[in-house]
């Protein structure tokens, strides 16, 4: 009987024993890997001479409900040719559409008592290229780069200044939002800066770059834009655009973030500087944001590099789109030309005022 029962309480020490290994022995159910994201699918468009455009280079990132367009365009406007950035985000926040935008509206400069507004109109070649959708951990990434060649600072005119423009994209795309960080690289190798009398600017001549931005952020209804979300707030740094719940709590569903710092190529190497940025209202909820870069030095500064990013929060995403694309309908095609064609408009308006204030008042301050 003693023995029996020796034998019963070896099979259940045993048992007990086996069920605490498979307890503390890793498993793929209780592992600490992140689900990993779906992957997006990514579609490269270059055309020429449509009927609206003399050139088009977009790249569309499906991801899920999240569409990502990042783009350059030469608009046939009126026979006159309108180069143009874009890039715009449509995602979806509890079943509605909202759609984020950041154009380049134009380039200042300030040197001597000088103010020279460079529209992007002016660029004489433009370039986009992609790296494949990569993984860092469970989350998709990938960079894009749009090259604008030899941006006339002075154009309609005989002088020969230049510069380059490259708009390096970072992208991460999560489950609920998708980062976006932004470096604008100048590069000032064939750069020169004139006087009014036609003669050159000294070397080591301080100067101050500014990349003027704008900000929006659509809505829609029944496949229609219906205009811009008022922002909920900014400063000279940030724009938060926020939903309200059912019990009054804000959600951030999109913001644009400044940085203070950049960096700067010379003659000395590379090394940080400290930037400015201010963020202004105009109409229709459309936020003009200026980063400036100031302590420049003529000749000897050979690029510069700054980051912005912009996040975006969405519906989870749910969907894989490894799969032949599929085109837009035509309702799409419309929403999209709208979202296009409103920024540039708004645009438009900005620089005209800018080139008319500069026209009755050719000389300003600088900026400090």
């Amino acid at each position: 009987m003693n023995r029996d029962r020796s034998l019963i309480a070896l099979f259940f020490t045993c048992l007990l024993l086996i069920c605490n290994l498979n307890l503390c022995s890793p498993s793929k159910a209780q592992g600490t890997e992140p689900e990993k994201v779906p992957e997006p699918y990514v579609v490269d468009q270059h055309d020429f001479n449509n009927q609206s455009w003399n050139e088009r280079w977009w790249l569309t990132i499906q991801h899920g409900d999240v569409m990502t367009l990042i783009g350059a365009s030469d608009l046939n406007q009126h026979n006159e040719s309108l180069i143009q950035y874009q890039f715009h985000i449509h995602y979806v926040i509890k079943g509605e559409l909202y759609i984020a935008g950041i154009d380049i509206i134009a380039i200042e400069f300030h040197i001597g008592n000088q103010r020279i507004l460079t529209p992007m109109d002016s660029c004489e070649h433009f370039e986009l290229a992609h790296t494949p959708v990569s993984y860092d951990g469970a989350i998709p990434t990938m960079d894009v780069n749009i090259i604008y060649k030899r941006i006339h600072m002075y154009p309609n005119t005989t002088r020969d200044s230049t510069f380059d423009l490259t708009l390096r994209h970072h992208l991460r795309m999560d489950w609920n939002q998708t980062d976006t960080k932004f470096e604008a690289l100048f590069e000032f190798n064939n750069t020169r800066f004139f006087k009014p009398d036609n003669t050159e600017f000294d070397e080591y001549e301080p100067f101050t770059t500014e990349i003027l931005y704008s900000m929006s952020l659509s809505t829609t209804k029944d496949n229609k834009v219906t205009g811009q979300v008022e922002p909920a707030g900014w400063n000279s740094t940030a724009v938060n655009y926020d939903l309200t719940l059912d019990n009054g709590a804000p959600l951030i569903i999109s913001k644009l973030g400044m940085t203070n710092n950049f960096h700067i190529s010379d003659e000395n190497g590379t090394h940080d500087s400290v930037s400015y940025s201010s963020m202004e209202e105009h109409n229709r909820g459309v936020i003009e944001v200026t980063h400036g870069f100031p302590n420049l030095s003529y000749k000897n500064t050979r690029a510069i590099v700054n980051d912005p990013d912009l996040t975006v929060f969405h519906d989870r995403v749910t969907k894989s789109w490894r799969r032949p694309y599929k085109q837009p309908s035509l309702q799409d095609k419309l929403m999209i030309a709208i979202v296009v064609i409103c920024p540039i408009v708004a645009i438009c308006a900005i620089v005209s005022f800018r080139r008319r204030k500069m026209k009755n008042a050719p000389t300003t301050k600088k900026k400090k």
